[in-house]
């Protein structure tokens, strides 16, 4: 329950909160545990409404596919922050703060503008805890994010589409 705990009060923009996510090393376990639970519901929950086949392979998927997400996204967040700003921070932090950014997609559970409202707090949460966990401006990190999206839109077919070269 601390995990939760953590995740929502790091929803709430709290920096104490962010920051004792930052100092525990541990805490990347606990991100990705966040993230793939979160994914299980989802699938889950567009299997009870959508009415689609429940397949134990996309309940194993849709996870692996967010973890590779969270992943691809903050490698691509520390290229730039070395390429563009001289930032050196630590992979696993920048992942460790990004993964407790995504509770507020629960909010995608519900229906119609209330999703919309969920992702754009998820994408100022990303914004907020770059900026933290790389030691950036709140526009440096708004611009890391802002390529770190485009770059995922490049990156995921080949990284999702490759299964076809074998």
């Amino acid at each position: 329950m601390t995990v939760l705990r953590q995740a929502a009060s790091a929803a709430l923009f709290r920096k104490n909160v962010v920051f004792d996510i930052y100092l525990n090393h541990q805490a990347t376990a606990d991100a990705a545990l966040l993230i793939v639970g979160f994914r299980v519901i989802d699938y889950l929950w567009r299997v009870v409404l959508d009415g689609r086949g429940f397949s134990l392979l996309g309940l194993v998927l849709w996870p692996v596919g967010s973890l590779m997400v969270w992943i691809v996204r903050a490698g691509v967040c520390l290229l730039v922050g070395k390429l563009l700003f001289r930032k050196d921070s630590r992979m696993a932090t920048i992942m460790r703060l990004q993964g407790f950014s995504y509770l507020p997609l629960v909010l995608t559970f519900l229906p119609g503008s209330i999703g919309l409202i969920g992702i754009l707090w998820f994408l100022a949460l990303l914004v907020f805890t770059t900026a933290e966990a790389m030691e950036l401006t709140w526009w440096q990190s708004a611009a890391t994010i802002a390529v770190s999206v485009v770059g995922l839109y490049i990156l995921s077919p080949l990284i999702w589409g490759a299964y076809r070269l074998f």
